[in-house]
């Protein structure tokens, strides 16, 4: 099973790193995804490297959907405190939201796509 993984990932050009019963495979865009392959089971992390769209630091997909409009809102919301005109800056909340909703649907196509094409290697 690893073996085809591997010899499929060179043909399609795709850079990765093996470390025993692992594959860590790069997707740019701050997106690994790690294979780990045990008793012919496979297993899928999906995480985000630091500084990518969604997140500053390294941390897993799920983790980052979660996180994330977290962190926009509590920053809209102290950056906003100031002003006493904030309805004006609720445009920027929206952009901002805007902005997660895509990357985070661009994201897990990725790791949806790479995970088809691994399944339909293995069959």
């Amino acid at each position: 099973m690893k073996e085809k993984i591997i010899k499929n990932l060179i043909i399609f050009n795709y850079e990765f790193s093996e470390k025993n019963n692992k594959i860590v495979i790069d997707l740019g865009f701050g997106q690994q995804l790690v294979l780990i392959i045990d008793n012919d089971n496979l297993k899928f992390e999906e995480r985000l490297k630091g500084w990518n769209m969604l997140t500053t630091f390294p941390t897993s997909f799920k983790t980052a959907l979660f996180i994330s409009p977290i962190f926009v809102i509590a920053f809209w919301s102290i950056f906003t405190s100031s002003f006493t005109d904030y309805q004006n800056y609720f445009g920027i909340l929206i952009a901002f939201n805007i902005m997660l909703v895509t990357f985070s649907i661009y994201y897990s196509i990725r790791f949806e796509g790479i995970k088809t094409k691994i399944a339909i290697w293995l069959q």
